[in-house]
Order: structure tokens, then C-alpha cells, then sequence
């Protein structure tokens, strides 16, 4: 289009003569690049946004946390052995309490410590006791017990009697014992088989120990080991006489 020039100084009334305007050259039309799109123009796709990031996820290595994991505190309980050593500990007790029951009846005294040795009942010990205290009037009390391979004679002696009448009453004590158990006599020894040996095996052996309320000579311990007819004896003296009187007392 031809532009128009206005002028205020010209004259109203006259006009100028028309210009012939030029004929305008289009410009050649160049061809446009089409340019990036901006941010904009960008158009968000969430579903391949979501899949990226899976595989980014997929790609990176997974690395485990190591979580701790509190100590597990160990249960202290019995273990095998120990329930093996508890019953053979209760079996042996079951042993001995039997055992003990025995040798208090009318029945033998068995051992594994005293194998092969012969039986005695309880009731010659009690008539040994009896016939003992009552050809030996200064015996206040006495008690013969078995204890594996001994006869333990306990005898308390009245205020009366001496030093050597006790030990000679305690030769007299095993003579009445030997001859009530009513064994075999043994060859080169006043007593039996029952205080020597028998089947190779040795027999018993006679514990002493003599106690009295007056004197300074008691107690008195004597042993007679077996396969020996004589009674060591050791004394024991005992300094103050009223002191152990009154010890006794107590008890």
C-alpha cells in the first residue's frame, strides 16, 4: 500500500501531486528451520516419565542393607553328659542307701570294696555285745559295728576300770566274736578265717576305741589288722579331765 505523507504546512486547499509509490519486491521466501522446542512447548508424558525411572532404578545395582541383628543370648540348659552324670549320680546314691539298709538287717554286707569277704549277720554282733557286757562287769556300754572290712567295737568303761583291764577285755571281745560267727579256724593263728584270710582274700580288722568318765588315760584307740592275733594300742590322754566331761555332757 502507498503510504501517505501529511504535512501541516501546506496549504489547505492544494494539493500535491500524487507520488507514484514503488512497487514493493517481495523478499524471497527463505526456509525456517523449525527451532527447538522450548520448555513451554514440552509436553509431559508420565507414563515414560514412570518408565525411566524404573530403568534407572532397574539399572543401578541393588546393594543389600546389612541390618544388625541383636545377639541371640545363649539358653543355659543341661547338656547331654550332664544328664548322664545326674543319673548315674542318683543310681549311686540308690547303691548306698540300699547298702546301708542292709547291714542294718539280718542280711550280709556287700561292696565293691569289700568283695570276697565273708558274711555276718547283725544278730551275732548283737549276741556278741550282749555275752561280752555281761561277762565283763566294768562295761558301762558297748556297740561292734561293720564298716566294710572293719568291726569298730565302741566300749565305755566304768570309773573303776584301769588302763589294762580295757585292753585285756578287748582280747576278750574278739574271742567272743570269732567264736559266734561260727567259721573255720585258720592255720597258725588263735582266731578264724573270719580275721585272717579266706579264698586268698583278706578278711576283717578290729577298731578299738575306749572311752571312761574318770582317768587321764582315755580314750584309748587299739587296732588288730587281719592275719595278726595282737591289738596295737595308742593312747590319747586328754590334759583337762573336766573340760572333756563337760563336752560330753553336752553332747
Amino acid at each position: 500500500m502507498a503510504k501517505k505523507h501529511f504535512s501541516f504546512d501546506d496549504e489547505p486547499g492544494k494539493s500535491r501531486p500524487r507520488q507514484q509509490s514503488r512497487p514493493t519486491q517481495a523478499k524471497p521466501r527463505t526456509q525456517t528451520t523449525k527451532r527447538p522446542a522450548t520448555s513451554s512447548q514440552k509436553h509431559f508424558d508420565f507414563s515414560d516419565s514412570n518408565q525411566g525411572t524404573q530403568n534407572r532404578k532397574k539399572a543401578q545395582p541393588h546393594i543389600k542393607r546389612q541390618v544388625k541383628q541383636p545377639k541371640k543370648t545363649k539358653t543355659k540348659g543341661l547338656k547331654k553328659w550332664q544328664i548322664v552324670l545326674l543319673v548315674i549320680l542318683v543310681v549311686v546314691v540308690a547303691l548306698t542307701g540300699t547298702m546301708i539298709y542292709m547291714a542294718r538287717e539280718d542280711g550280709p554286707v556287700y561292696g565293691d570294696r569289700c568283695e570276697g569277704l565273708v558274711s555276718v549277720k547283725n544278730s551275732v554282733l548283737k549276741k556278741s555285745e550282749e555275752e561280752i557286757k555281761s561277762k565283763n562287769k566294768l562295761i558301762n556300754t558297748i556297740d561292734i559295728t561293720i564298716q566294710c572290712k572293719e568291726f569298730k567295737f565302741d566300749i565305755d568303761f566304768n570309773h573303776s576300770a584301769t588302763e589294762n583291764q580295757a585292753k585285756k577285755i578287748c582280747y576278750n571281745a574278739i574271742k567272743i566274736l570269732d567264736k559266734n560267727a561260727g567259721l573255720d579256724s585258720y592255720k597258725g593263728s588263735k582266731y578264724s578265717v573270719l580275721l585272717n584270710e579266706y579264698k586268698n582274700v583278706k578278711q576283717f580288722e578290729c577298731d578299738f576305741y575306749l572311752t571312761c568318765s574318770s582317768g587321764d588315760a582315755w580314750p584309748i584307740y587299739g587296732t588288730k589288722m587281719a592275719g595278726n592275733d595282737n591289738i596295737s594300742f595308742s593312747d590319747a590322754k586328754i590334759k583337762n579331765r573336766s573340760s572333756y566331761n563337760k563336752a560330753k555332757n553336752n553332747d
